[in-house]
């Protein structure tokens, strides 16, 4: 019969991933670590949760994460893999492979944040999508302008009836002191771009109104070429919805 006293203690489930680690020399998921775990048989299977047990475990040893918890420092997390402390103090960068930045410019890092801010765009934009097509009177895509309008500073947004008076939507003021600057809005969900044709309906019934300042047309799915050229001659300012989202994700949401 083995003596309790002398019997081998069996690893914890981050030790096993240190093994495994240490043998592969690459860098690996916790998933991958697990499944690795599992085919070896290195799991008692006393544990309830035992994938919960190796996640923890890892991050309580893991160097460059925020964790309530922390022991021997032992792990390096880059992305979503997992390598150990050791292959960089050791300066073993090809065992990271492309997955460790050891240095950081600041071209990557403006890279980066150009493209998370691109995946922003792109989700706010499928947001925007939705709200369209989910309203068929287009009153959700003018909620969404009269928000715009408010990020842009104007302090008061009201909607201009039901079907808009001589093509406007959307009617903004920004106040300082006695002064008082009025912007006027039109907005299209429609499918497709906005032609020519509607800019000018838009210039003729405001152009001659000394009490308007800024003349904004929003459409969903952008303009026409014709019409873009008719706007910028009329100097009336045009924004698509990418540019919506745009103005969201730089600017923030001010309802």
């Amino acid at each position: 019969m083995s003596n309790p006293s002398t019997a081998t203690k069996p690893k914890a489930l981050w030790e096993n991933a240190v093994d495994i680690l240490r043998e592969k020399k690459s860098p690996m998921t916790k998933s991958e670590l697990w499944n690795e775990i599992k085919s070896r048989g290195l799991y008692t299977g006393e544990g309830l949760t035992p994938w919960q047990t190796l996640s923890s475990g890892i991050l309580w040893h893991c160097a460059n994460v925020e964790s309530t918890r922390k022991f021997e420092l032992v792990f390096y997390r880059v992305a979503s893999r997992y390598g150990l402390l050791e292959w960089l103090e050791q300066n073993k960068e090809e065992i990271f492979g492309t997955y460790v930045p050891i240095t950081a410019s600041d071209t990557e890092l403006d890279k980066f944040i150009t493209e998370m801010r691109v995946n922003i765009e792109n989700a706010v934009i499928d947001f925007i999508d939705r709200i369209i097509k989910s309203d068929k009177k287009g009153e959700g895509f003018q909620s969404l302008c009269a928000i715009a309008l408010k990020t842009m500073g104007y302090q008061e947004v009201t909607v201009n009836g039901k079907g808009g008076d001589r093509g406007i939507d959307l009617i903004a003021e920004y106040r300082s002191g006695p002064i008082v600057t009025v912007a006027i809005a039109q907005c299209k969900g429609h499918k497709r771009p906005i032609g020519p044709d509607v800019v000018r309906e838009l210039n003729g019934t405001s152009e001659k109104d000394m009490s308007i300042h800024s003349r904004i047309f929003f459409s969903a799915n952008g303009f026409t070429k014709a019409a873009l050229e008719e706007a910028e001659k009329c100097g009336i300012n045009v924004i698509d919805k990418k540019a919506l989202a745009n103005l969201f994700v730089n600017y923030g949401v001010k309802a």
